[in-house]
């Protein structure tokens, strides 16, 4: 006897994939018979090392988010083009997920955050929980005329959709819940890695008496092609890891699928010195958690950044760069800064066993 579950998830970066699999993770502790499909627009290597229980892959689109020119600026008009397709034929879609969840018969939809995949699920009676710390009705809003009345059509079907989630789990640092017409706070999910920061600067093959400082440097799962690799690799003060894919390998900087292939990121984050990034949900969860300290910069009217950063502020080392800091690459001196400040308490961060146990309850 097998306990299917259908995970519809955005493909917008991979922090909706990363709160999905802390969540499933700690499910297949409690059911190990869990067996997951994953529905959406994510790479075919991305559950692979993330994901405890088996899986499969349905590798199609569920919805837009927002088109990026990198990770830090939004193609409005590429995204309203998309958003228009979308809704053009937002009914289909509906009902190729009906077919796909009478197929499946799971126990439930658990969807991070595709509207469509709730609509499907009561359609056609399967159980349907949303978890979010957004929802991409929100983020529409900060980009688009309200008084528009094409963007108001678009809104009340994401509403209306949203709305047939039976719950909504919301964890914290959250900005969904008036969308959703039942919800339940949970605190911050994430799927925190192991520190052992002697074992990554020997992996790295740095000489005993090599103190600087390791920062990982990542703007989550977004192509940069705007980069101040230049600035990097002239500044040896630190060693610098990207996970970028067009990251040079000189001086001091290194590209980290190359110099770590064995780690798995969750781990490296736990065991470096110090983050530059954006203030994205599961990097932010994850640094405050491990006590690392974070330097970032803001992608500019993305909705949940403020209580992301506010969040982190009360519960981590961090500080803001301007986006003309951030292109210079001169980073240094407020890393060390940040790094010689005292770190708060760590948050808890089990809202990912807190779920898994929600949902074994409800669905036994």
């Amino acid at each position: 006897m097998s306990f299917p579950v259908v995970c519809a998830v955005s493909g917008h970066g991979f922090g909706h994939f990363a709160q999905l699999a802390a969540v499933m993770n700690a499910l297949h502790r409690l059911r190990p018979d869990l067996e997951i499909l994953i529905v959406g627009a994510v790479p075919a290597t991305l559950p692979a090392g993330r994901l405890s229980a088996p899986w499969r892959l349905a590798r199609v689109e569920l919805d837009v988010g927002l088109v990026m020119h990198d990770p830090l600026r939004v193609d409005v008009a590429a995204t309203r083009q998309a958003l228009q397709g979308l809704h053009a034929r937002r009914e289909a879609m509906i009902r190729r997920e009906m077919t796909r969840l009478q197929q499946e018969r799971p126990r439930f939809l658990l969807a991070d955050i595709p509207y469509v995949s709730l609509q499907a699920a009561r359609r056609c009676g399967v159980p349907a929980i949303a978890l979010a710390s957004l929802t991409w009705d929100q983020v529409c809003t900060a980009y688009f005329p309200a008084e528009d009345a094409q963007v108001q059509g678009w809104l009340e079907q994401m509403r209306s959709d949203y709305r047939c989630a039976d719950l909504a789990l919301l964890p914290e640092p959250a900005l969904a819940g008036e969308t959703f017409a039942h919800i339940q706070s949970i605190p911050p999910v994430a799927s925190c890695g192991r520190c052992d920061r002697e074992g990554l600067r020997k992996a790295l093959g740095f000489a005993d008496d090599d103190q600087r400082a390791v920062v990982l440097v990542s703007l989550g799962g977004i192509a940069q092609p705007r980069f101040p690799w230049h600035a990097l690799i002239q500044d040896s003060r630190m060693h610098w890891l990207s996970d970028a894919p067009a990251t040079p390998a000189a001086g001091t900087l290194r590209h980290l699928p190359q110099a770590l292939p064995d780690w798995n990121f969750s781990d490296v984050l736990a065991s470096v010195d110090a983050i530059v990034g954006k203030p994205g949900y599961g990097m932010v969860v994850e640094a405050a958690a491990a006590g690392i300290p974070y330097l970032y910069v803001r992608r500019g009217l993305f909705a949940d950044e403020a209580p992301i950063c506010d969040w982190l502020a009360r519960h981590g080392r961090s500080q803001e760069l301007s986006t003309t800091e951030f292109a210079r690459g001169d980073w240094v001196e407020h890393l060390e800064t940040l790094m010689a400040r005292p770190a708060p308490a760590r948050p808890q961060v089990n809202g990912a066993e807190l779920a898994a146990q929600l949902l074994t309850r409800r669905y036994p």
